[in-house]
């Protein structure tokens, strides 16, 4: 997808909120979620740290059932859940904020094969939007590598970003790469769900893989920012 059409793929809404709290609806191709955070708000003893922020994040349950069969490749909620909230506490300048905390709340609306990373960028957009102090920006993408190669796709590289399940031939394998803005070369969270790749070069040809995917996210993220400051 050509980076014209980034602010069709990639969509903020700003929805109103009440004190203390931020809510946007994102929309990532296919993937549409409602995520609110509660928030920096005095935290509950006995339940956190009081030295730096604490973040929790909760889903509604939502079905998790997708055409095709593909559901067995998709992360857990539990699992999403884990990995968001050990990033968001990575990437939130936590001593900041001591004796705090963060509370996401998220509504799946409609989903794909790339919901997980939709959900991180979607916590990063309201972040961004709430004006949370950040150690650097996230910036996640989904691929998938299928174990025989998809030759209607005809692309320079074997993995094909933010799949639909017209992408897929099975058996296959789901990626989730983060990168981070300030070093696009880093990964700051990995996740493989499927088949495991048979390729020891596989992750190292994925990391420069994602890094385009990465780097245009970064760039929708600094568009959204400069409108909330005019």
């Amino acid at each position: 997808m050509e980076k014209d059409n980034d602010h069709q793929f990639y969509q903020v809404t700003p929805r109103q909120g009440q004190p203390h709290i931020h809510h946007i609806e994102y929309r990532q191709g296919l993937n549409r979620i409602d995520v609110s955070v509660h928030g920096p708000v005095p935290a509950i003893p006995r339940e956190s740290l009081f030295d730096r922020a604490n973040v929790l994040v909760k889903i509604h349950p939502f079905p998790e059932t997708h055409i095709d069969n593909t559901t067995s490749h998709l992360p857990s909620t539990k699992r999403i859940i884990a990995k968001t909230q050990s990033l968001l506490t990575d990437c939130i300048i936590v001593s900041s904020l001591p004796g705090t905390t963060f509370e996401f709340t998220i509504s799946v609306i409609t989903y794909d094969l790339s919901i997980f990373s939709s959900i991180v960028n979607g916590c990063v957009l309201l972040l961004l939007s709430a004006g949370v102090p950040m150690r650097y920006t996230p910036c996640s993408t989904t691929s998938i590598l299928n174990s025989t190669p998809h030759t209607s796709h005809n692309l320079p590289s074997p993995f094909i970003f933010h799949p639909s399940d017209q992408s897929v031939i099975k058996p296959f394998s789901l990626f989730v790469v983060t990168h981070t803005s300030t070093n696009f070369d880093e990964i700051v969270m990995l996740d493989m769900f499927g088949d495991p790749p048979r390729s020891p070069t596989v992750i190292s040809d994925l990391s420069k893989a994602s890094r385009p995917e990465a780097e245009r996210f970064c760039l929708f993220c600094r568009s959204f920012v400069s409108t909330l400051q005019k």
